[in-house]
Protein backbone atom coordinates (compact mmCIF):
# COMPACT_ATOMS: atom_id res chain seq x y z
CA UNK A 1 0.00 0.00 0.00
CA UNK A 2 3.08 2.39 0.51
CA UNK A 3 3.76 2.49 -3.54
CA UNK A 4 -0.36 3.33 -3.45
CA UNK A 5 0.31 6.95 -1.53
CA UNK A 6 -0.72 9.90 -3.06
CA UNK A 7 2.52 11.58 -3.29
CA UNK A 8 3.56 9.11 -6.01
CA UNK A 9 0.69 9.73 -8.58
CA UNK A 10 3.60 11.03 -10.88
CA UNK A 11 5.39 7.70 -10.90
CA UNK A 12 2.40 5.59 -12.91
CA UNK A 13 4.77 2.50 -12.65
CA UNK A 14 4.68 1.99 -9.32
CA UNK A 15 0.86 2.06 -9.69
CA UNK A 16 0.97 -0.45 -12.43
CA UNK A 17 3.24 -2.70 -9.82
CA UNK A 18 0.69 -2.54 -7.02
CA UNK A 19 -2.05 -2.90 -9.66
CA UNK A 20 -0.52 -6.31 -11.16
CA UNK A 21 -0.51 -7.82 -7.73
CA UNK A 22 -3.78 -6.79 -7.21
CA UNK A 23 -4.89 -8.28 -10.54
CA UNK A 24 -3.63 -11.78 -9.75
CA UNK A 25 -6.17 -12.09 -7.30
CA UNK A 26 -3.96 -14.19 -4.80
CA UNK A 27 -4.10 -11.43 -1.98
CA UNK A 28 -6.70 -11.46 0.97
CA UNK A 29 -9.13 -8.87 0.37
CA UNK A 30 -9.78 -8.06 4.15
CA UNK A 31 -6.42 -7.58 4.96
CA UNK A 32 -5.64 -5.52 1.82
CA UNK A 33 -8.85 -3.54 2.75
CA UNK A 34 -7.71 -2.63 6.26
CA UNK A 35 -4.16 -2.12 5.54
CA UNK A 36 -5.49 0.13 2.99
CA UNK A 37 -7.88 1.95 4.90
CA UNK A 38 -5.03 2.55 7.35
CA UNK A 39 -2.53 3.97 5.22
CA UNK A 40 -5.38 6.29 3.30
CA UNK A 41 -5.27 5.18 -0.24
CA UNK A 42 -8.82 4.29 -0.81
CA UNK A 43 -9.08 6.55 -3.22
CA UNK A 44 -6.17 5.84 -5.02
CA UNK A 45 -7.54 2.30 -5.19
CA UNK A 46 -11.17 3.04 -5.95
CA UNK A 47 -9.51 5.53 -9.30
CA UNK A 48 -7.72 2.56 -10.25
CA UNK A 49 -10.51 -0.40 -9.54
CA UNK A 50 -12.67 1.69 -11.67
CA UNK A 51 -10.30 1.61 -14.55
CA UNK A 52 -9.50 -2.36 -13.71
CA UNK A 53 -13.28 -2.99 -13.97
CA UNK A 54 -13.48 -1.58 -17.08
CA UNK A 55 -11.14 -4.26 -18.75
CA UNK A 56 -12.37 -7.32 -16.65
CA UNK A 57 -15.73 -6.42 -15.00
CA UNK A 58 -16.04 -9.29 -12.94
CA UNK A 59 -12.61 -9.34 -11.23
CA UNK A 60 -13.44 -10.35 -7.70
CA UNK A 61 -10.67 -7.86 -6.08
CA UNK A 62 -11.28 -5.03 -7.95
CA UNK A 63 -14.87 -5.41 -7.53
CA UNK A 64 -14.46 -5.95 -4.07
CA UNK A 65 -11.93 -2.64 -3.72
CA UNK A 66 -14.82 -0.79 -6.22
CA UNK A 67 -17.42 -1.60 -3.62
CA UNK A 68 -15.12 -0.98 -0.43
CA UNK A 69 -14.31 2.37 -1.16
CA UNK A 70 -17.10 3.80 -3.33
CA UNK A 71 -17.43 6.77 -1.09
CA UNK A 72 -13.58 7.51 -1.15
CA UNK A 73 -13.03 11.21 -2.27
CA UNK A 74 -11.68 10.60 -5.93
CA UNK A 75 -8.31 12.12 -6.92
CA UNK A 76 -8.57 15.90 -8.44
CA UNK A 77 -6.30 14.19 -11.57
CA UNK A 78 -6.42 11.28 -12.97
CA UNK A 79 -4.49 8.30 -11.61
CA UNK A 80 -4.14 5.54 -14.22
CA UNK A 81 -5.67 5.04 -18.28
CA UNK A 82 -6.94 1.29 -17.99
CA UNK A 83 -5.00 0.77 -20.82
CA UNK A 84 -1.93 0.96 -18.59
CA UNK A 85 -3.79 -2.20 -16.59
CA UNK A 86 -4.30 -3.95 -19.34
CA UNK A 87 -2.35 -6.09 -22.31
CA UNK A 88 -3.66 -6.85 -26.00
CA UNK A 89 -4.64 -10.03 -26.90
CA UNK A 90 -4.05 -10.60 -30.39
CA UNK A 91 -6.04 -12.58 -32.72
CA UNK A 92 -4.26 -14.87 -34.74
CA UNK A 93 -1.34 -12.49 -34.95
CA UNK A 94 -3.13 -9.79 -36.66
CA UNK A 95 -2.34 -6.11 -35.24
CA UNK A 96 -5.92 -5.28 -33.85
CA UNK A 97 -6.15 -6.59 -30.47
CA UNK A 98 -9.33 -8.65 -30.46
CA UNK A 99 -9.96 -7.64 -26.58
CA UNK A 100 -7.84 -6.83 -23.61
CA UNK A 101 -6.66 -8.48 -19.99
CA UNK A 102 -5.43 -7.49 -17.07
CA UNK A 103 -1.66 -7.51 -16.58
CA UNK A 104 -0.79 -10.10 -13.49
Amino acid sequence: MAICQLQGMDRPQLLRLAAQLISRGELDFTALARVARRERVGSVLNAMAQEALKVSPGHPCWSFLANIFAEASQPRDVVMHWTRLAEPVMAQGRVNAAGWRLVA
